[in-house]
């Protein structure tokens, strides 16, 4: 009678096993993974339907609660904003709670019409990324360097004869460099290094820049990225170089985090459809052409951080409606044309406190539906020309009134007096050729 195996038996026993563990494990793998990514997309609906029911719940209690769009909190709780005005939830609270059993997203934009998620942008659950896709489809898709790709890599657009920034790296210093070239040029080596780089992704028309970055170089983005809408800049990332974001006309929004504390020239020069933005109180200046031509600008806040603003830094703003100082603003110089023709800005407000000494030539000349102005009590020079065409001016306020006087002179201590007390008086002078083409200055 015969006994166990032999050991020819059992090798070819154990072979088997192992090869059909080669094509079992794999398997298994993707059965797991395809699971939890399924889980994780069930989490995002919830998420979603349970922003829906909540922004409803709040709408029976206050029916002005209409946002168009709403951040995701670190927590999974949301804030929203009507036309980037923060809504309140209540009179101590912006945060919208958005109860769900299992886990929420930590970050991401929910795009809200009538009362209804309608999109969302880049909602972070478990180190991924999420979107709707064109049929309206939750999924896990990003944008490469090189093109659109979903998860398993697979290039779902692509961009012939489009200039890329090819082996975009990060250095030891967190500094973003990178070649560049056009897509048909690439060698398949190169090509296998860009689809597989992660350093700067976007997801849909969103760019999310990777948190080892800690400097994005000038002229990084503007012309590979032209089609982005939303950016989100983490908290690694502290200064912004020159040009860096010049020319993106789909860019809508943008959140500076307050990492940042320098940005560089003509950063977001001509980003077009550029609505809203969120400068931190880190920023501590604005230089020359910061916002050159973005005209759909509405409204600004400039933090009580920023020391001064550049040379023709909102030129172009043709939407800019309203300015305001933060109160201690530590602002003491605003450039020459800054402003300039900024012809629908209606409201400019300097807070309590403010430490602006200098409003220098032209600064808000051409801003024709201007109605009224308050020069801050330090303010010891306007440039000439300062409030030139400012038409609908009905309000000029100084609130230090002794002092003053004219000068043809940058450098002079003394000139022809002028009295600043009186509004209309004011008001004129500012439009009077021989006396807006001088320097207002008191010592």
């Amino acid at each position: 009678m015969r006994r166990g195996f032999t050991l020819v038996e059992l090798l070819a026993i154990i072979t088997i096993l192992a090869i059909i563990s080669l094509i079992a494990i794999p398997i298994a793998t993707n059965i797991i993974e395809d699971a939890k990514e399924e889980s994780l997309i069930k989490s995002i609906r919830f998420y979603v339907d349970a922003i829906d029911k909540n922004i409803a719940k709040q709408q029976a209690i206050d029916p002005d609660y209409e946002p168009d769009e709403c951040i995701v909190q670190e927590n999974g709780n949301i804030i929203c904003y009507l036309e980037s005005e923060v809504l309140k939830v209540t009179e101590t609270s912006n945060e919208l709670e958005i109860p769900i059993k299992g886990k929420k997203p930590s970050s991401g934009i929910v795009k809200i019409e009538d009362g209804r998620v309608i999109d969302i942008l880049n909602l972070y659950l478990n180190n991924k990324y999420y979107c709707y896709d064109s049929n309206g489809n939750i999924v896990s898709s990003y944008i490469m360097i090189a093109g659109l790709y979903n998860e398993n890599k697979k290039l779902l657009a692509n961009w012939e004869e489009t200039k890329v920034k090819l082996g975009i790296t990060v250095d030891e210093d967190g500094v973003l460099t990178y070649e560049e070239t056009f897509l048909d040029d690439l060698t398949n080596e190169e090509y296998e290094a860009l689809i597989n780089t992660d350093e700067i992704v976007l997801n849909g028309k969103m760019l999310v820049i990777s948190d080892e970055v800690k400097t994005i170089e000038e002229v990084a983005l503007n012309e590979t990225f032209v089609n982005i809408e939303n950016i989100v800049i983490p908290n690694s990332v502290t200064s912004i170089g020159e040009n860096a974001f010049e020319g993106c006309t789909s860019l809508t929004s943008i959140k500076i985090p307050s990492s940042v504390t320098s940005i560089g020239y003509a950063t977001f020069s001509g980003c077009s459809s550029l609505t809203s933005i969120t400068i931190p109180n880190s920023v501590t200046s604005l230089p020359d052409r910061a916002f050159y031509n973005c005209s759909s600008l509405t409204s600004i806040t400039i933090p009580s951080s920023v020391t001064s603003i550049g040379m023709e830094a909102f030129v172009g703003c043709d939407s800019l409606t309203n300015v305001v100082f933060e109160n201690n603003s530590q602002l003491t110089y605003i450039n020459k044309e800054a402003f300039k023709n900024c012809s629908n800005l209606t409201t400019v407000t300097f807070g309590s406190n403010s430490q602006l000494t200098t409003i220098d030539d032209e600064a808000f000349r051409g801003c024709s539906s201007l109605t009224s102005i308050t020069i801050p009590e330090n303010v010891k020079t306007l440039g000439p020309q300062a409030f030139a065409g400012c038409t609908n001016l009905s309000s000029a306020t100084f609130e230090h009134t002794s002092g003053w006087y004219t000068t043809t002179s940058a450098t002079a201590t003394s000139g022809t007096s002028i009295d600043v007390s009186n509004s209309s008086t004011n008001i004129s002078n500012f439009n009077t050729i021989t006396v807006n083409y001088k320097y207002w200055k008191r010592n």
